[in-house]
């Protein structure tokens, strides 16, 4: 029966969010400053908003660049105290990594597609967040 639905979809969405606090304890490096990239592999789009603010939170950070990889695509969110604005930021490091995306000051999504070396993307991005720090 229909009236069955949203209770299913709000358990989904409870056994999700602590699916994600249990994950993001385990992406947390031993050693990190203040402006993180932290790289994920094959999770699903939906959840990646609600990682990047957990990880953010636990982390007590400044930015945060989490980038996940799936299959031939590569999704960027960018979380900021508002230090670096986060829309530019994500605009910028598009046109280096040839990608698309933007947002507001506080968060930001994007994603680039062929890429040959996720590793190099990643450096590129600490690289560039360094630099715009």
């Amino acid at each position: 029966s229909t009236g069955m639905k949203p209770c299913l979809t709000s358990l989904k969405k409870y056994l999700s969010k602590n699916k994600i606090a249990t994950n993001a304890d385990s992406l947390i490096p031993s050693e990190y400053s203040k402006n993180e990239v932290i790289k994920t592999e094959s999770l699903p789009k939906d959840v990646l908003k609600q990682l990047s603010d957990t990880l953010f939170d636990k982390m007590k950070l400044e930015t945060l660049v989490l980038i996940n990889v799936d299959n031939n695509e590569a999704t960027f969110i960018i979380k900021s105290n508002g230090n670096i604005h986060a829309g530019n930021l994500m605009k910028e490091l598009m046109k280096e990594l040839n990608g698309r995306g933007g947002g507001r000051d506080t968060s930001a999504q994007g994603g680039i597609k062929d890429f040959n070396n996720i590793d190099e993307v990643v450096n590129k991005t600490k690289e560039f967040l360094w630099k715009s720090i």
